[in-house]
């Protein structure tokens, strides 16, 4: 099945044929545009960093991994390689900062360094106008953050921070004036050709299952899935899309959730915070930053810019894997699943009895996860999320650590404590939260609590780590948590 997409790559407005799953990062490739670099084709090491804006013409692109982008999911999108990003201009701030700074090589990651520090300064002017002079500190922290998903084995990033931070004061000084970035042009149409985007009834249509289906309400991805039941979700496919990059697997017929807007929303009611599968961890934290914000702390150790801007919640959980990190937060936060099945019924899982094996979860065959909810109540206790890791950023935990604590006067009412990476699944340690009720968090208590931990968990030994080491980082854990609840102020260290 041919499917026929508008899309605008470097202020070219085309249509391309496509007949199979290509990467955003092979079409470029095999088209020329060969400064988009193919490093690990996993979403680690940004080499292939592109920026990409939605089909609205909203005012912010953000920076994605290539590599693992479905080509198929960008009609009517907008996208910009190094080489449209100045588009007969002089060179960027960003380039000719690099250059300035000496912050290239070898040369093979500069173009996704220059892509990530672009997408970041550019919008940044976007939120502040003419941009204001930062604290060196904070702009410091700012250039670190973007260019947190980039990889360089041989400048040290020493100088590729310095040109952010000098790219940065230049465009203060010369206000908001922009690069082509922001005049692309934003009546792209927004739909794939109509083989590639209208529900598919059972029963109609070719029997030769489409590449990729993407339906624009629950109704239509019901239909979709009630006609191809061998049809896989596909949302921002951080974690599916390895499937073809690294092991090398077709994959034959998918269904974008990415334009559901159902499972694209968050909102808020009296009682719950309702956030939607397919909504990108940029957009939850964002959307969270007032009602929950250190969930947007914990977020900067989930993975970088490039993976925030695509992964969802929805994926997290449906992957099921061991080290998912939202997986303890969510337990402890009482949070419950929204399933739906395809003919339209849905049911409230628990996260915590959402796992049921390694990679498994409840979901039977005809359901997938529409949402995530979380009751408002939840937000009034005392929360800590402890990620250790070998890497501080972008990396897959080692032991993951949640914790709730309702402690309304000097003894514990309830807690809640949740851990990933120490076994086959996330799991809730029951037992220390049944110490803690009751009692008084003293050192003793917390020597008590430590101890009972070490006795009730079976921790792995793997690559990562043995187990003696991940029973001593889930038990400091579990003392830090305790210890800052009783308010004792401790050091902040950052464990990568």
């Amino acid at each position: 099945m041919v499917n026929i997409l508008k899309i605008d790559i470097n202020n070219e407005t085309m249509d391309i044929v496509i007949n199979e799953q290509l990467t955003l990062l092979q079409y470029l490739r095999q088209n020329g545009l060969t400064g988009t670099k193919e490093g690990c084709a996993s979403g680690d090491c940004g080499a292939c960093t592109v920026l990409l804006r939605d089909k609205m013409g909203e005012a912010d692109f953000i920076a994605v991994n290539s590599c693992i982008t479905p080509m198929l999911q960008l009609a009517g999108k907008q996208v910009i390689t190094v080489e449209g990003l100045t588009a007969d201009q002089p060179l960027h701030a960003v380039q000719h900062q690099l250059i300035d700074k000496h912050g290239s090589q070898c040369g093979f990651c500069t173009p996704g360094f220059v892509m990530s520090l672009a997408g970041w300064l550019e919008n940044r002017i976007c939120e502040q106008g003419a941009m204001a002079q930062a604290p060196a500190i904070s702009l410091r922290a700012e250039v670190v953050e973007a260019i947190s998903g980039n990889l360089c084995r041989c400048t040290g990033y020493k100088p590729i921070i310095e040109a952010g931070i000098a790219a940065a004061l230049e465009k203060a000084e010369a206000g908001s004036r922009f690069q082509p970035l922001l005049s692309l042009k934003s009546d792209i149409p927004s739909q794939m050709d109509a083989q590639l985007s209208e529900p598919v009834a059972a029963g109609e249509g070719s029997s030769k299952a489409p590449v990729m289906m993407t339906p624009g309400n629950l109704q239509e991805l019901d239909a979709s899935l009630m006609r191809w039941p061998q049809a896989r979700l596909c949302a921002g496919g951080t974690d599916l899309l390895l499937e073809k990059t690294q092991q090398g697997n077709p994959l034959d017929c998918l269904i974008s959730c990415l334009e559901v807007k159902e499972m694209n929303v968050c909102s808020t009611s009296e009682k719950a915070l309702l956030i939607g599968a397919a909504a990108s961890y940029s957009v939850i934290e964002q959307y969270c930053n007032s009602i929950w914000p250190d969930l947007g702390q914990f977020l900067k150790r989930f993975g970088s810019p490039q993976i925030r801007n695509r992964a969802t919640l929805g994926g997290n959980l449906a992957t099921a894997s061991p080290v998912g990190d939202m997986s303890p937060l969510l337990m402890v936060m009482n949070a419950s699943v929204i399933v739906r099945s395809v003919q339209g019924v849905e049911r409230s899982i628990a996260v915590s009895e959402f796992f049921k094996g390694y990679r498994q979860t409840v979901l039977n065959d005809a359901e997938y996860i529409r949402a995530v909810s979380i009751g408002r109540d939840e937000f009034n206790g005392f929360r800590r999320f402890f990620k250790n890791s070998k890497r501080t950023m972008d990396d897959i935990s080692t032991v993951m650590g949640a914790f709730y604590l309702d402690v309304p006067s000097s003894r514990v009412r309830e807690a809640r404590v949740a851990y990933g990476g120490l076994a086959a699944m996330p799991v809730r340690v029951k037992a220390v939260e049944d110490f803690l009720v009751g009692k008084e968090l003293n050192q003793a208590c917390i020597s008590r609590a430590q101890a009972l931990l070490r006795e009730v968990i079976n921790p792995l030994s793997d690559v990562r780590a043995s187990a003696d080491y991940r029973s001593h980082i889930a038990a400091s854990m579990l003392s830090r948590a305790l210890r800052e609840q009783s308010g004792e102020i401790l050091p902040l260290v950052t464990v990568g």
